[in-house]
């Protein structure tokens, strides 16, 4: 994610889109985009799921060791990164690979919507057994927030929101 940010921003500050055609070893960097934005698909542990599995809490959030396999904020990421993908294809006239991404994209936000817990604003992280739990932290408000925004229907940001004014904000943090 943290690759594919610096190029959009970069894309985003210059509006250097012929960038996107430069090769970088055998392909073009809107191809390493879209390698990047579909990789979860290399982190599907259980092919039925959707959802990326992030791993064991030694690669996640170390403050929180419940936090692990299919967590909303990376998995949030990924349906942004599909759908900027999505509309650079627009931009090259490339109808077809937009219209696959972005469906793709509505697939997954679908499931990563379906970690959310209605009524307290917060999400769950899908464990590999199939246990969902909740998780109370700043990290999946910020993703989901910023990656995800459309997909939230008013509810949600209510609940989402009122969850970090409640829970998380304090005089010295956040």
């Amino acid at each position: 994610m943290t690759i594919f940010r610096l190029v959009n921003t970069y894309l985003a500050v210059t509006d250097d889109t012929e960038f996107l055609d430069e090769k970088v070893g055998e392909r073009s960097v809107l191809k390493h985009l879209e390698t990047l934005a579909t990789n979860w698909q290399k982190l599907q542990h259980d092919k039925t799921i959707m959802l990326a599995d992030y791993g064991e809490n030694k690669n996640l959030l170390e403050c929180a060791p419940a936090y692990i396999h299919r967590v909303p904020s990376f998995n949030a990421a990924n349906v942004w990164m599909m759908r900027e993908v999505a509309d650079l294809y627009e931009l090259r006239n490339n109808k077809a690979a937009a219209t696959r991404l972005r469906d793709l994209a509505g697939q997954f936000a679908l499931e990563v919507l379906n970690l959310y817990k209605p009524g307290d604003g917060v999400w769950h992280a899908l464990h590999r057994d199939g246990t969902r739990v909740e998780s109370r932290h700043c990290y999946d408000f910020t993703n989901i927030g910023r990656f995800m925004t459309d997909d939230l229907t008013s509810e949600m940001k209510q609940e989402m929101l009122a969850f970090v004014e409640a829970e998380l904000l304090t005089e010295k943090w956040m």
